[in-house]
């Protein structure tokens, strides 16, 4: 992630990523989302710096349960919208 990062952030004018997860059960809800914000901000999804990016991904980890099913459709739709 760091790699990638590192090469993407220079094309960014804010520096800052929207970053999500899918496949599993966000902190407090049952329900699954398959594109979710990782820091719990559907209005501001952006994370600044990678390592506050990797930040997220580690506390968040230690929060969901994971599902056997997981549909790359709603995230890769919201990276189609960011890239417009």
């Amino acid at each position: 992630m760091r790699a990638i990062y590192d090469v993407l952030i220079h094309y960014d004018t804010d520096k800052k990523v929207p970053v999500y997860g899918f496949g599993c059960s966000p902190p407090n809800t049952s329900e699954v989302s398959h594109c979710f914000p990782l820091n719990g901000n559907p209005e501001a999804p952006e994370i600044e710096g990678i390592d506050n990016i990797l930040d997220a991904y580690r506390d968040l980890a230690n929060k969901v349960k994971t599902t056997k099913t997981t549909y790359f459709e709603p995230v890769l739709q919201k990276a189609v919208e960011a890239a417009k």
